[in-house]
């Protein structure tokens, strides 16, 4: 299966639902409403042709399917969001600046032109 086809919000609600075992709880960890967690994973179900939660008048049971699955999509969501984290700690990284000058110069110019230096480059 193709990357481009997986419905990755979809994804994110079905791991969200099967860490909480509910619908509405992972609602809330989303900030949507359990309804569009529901629409989410019954979307995804339909989209790999599994059943991924037996649905009850009580609540869901995720399946043995529903769980294989989770295992993979949990596991590559962390490796998303390690990257992620790894990437923004380089930029930040490459925008620091190390000088090396003398006292003197620290201290009579640099320094006072420092605000001002700071305003330019606008942070």
């Amino acid at each position: 299966m193709r990357i481009e086809r997986l419905p990755l919000n979809a994804l994110r609600a079905f791991a969200e639902a099967v860490r909480e075992n509910s619908f509405k709880a992972a609602a809330y960890r989303l900030g949507v409403t359990p309804g569009a967690v529901s629409r989410q994973v019954k979307q995804l179900e339909d989209h790999l042709g599994v059943v991924l939660f037996e649905r009850h008048a009580n609540g869901v049971c995720v399946t043995e399917a529903g769980r294989v699955l989770a295992e993979d999509v949990q596991a590559g969501l962390l490796r998303i969001a390690s990257g992620v984290q790894n990437v923004t700690e380089r930029s930040e990284e490459a925008f620091r600046l190390l000088l090396s000058a003398p006292p003197s110069f620290l201290q009579l110019w640099l320094l006072p032109a420092y605000p001002t230096l700071k305003l330019m480059n606008g942070k």
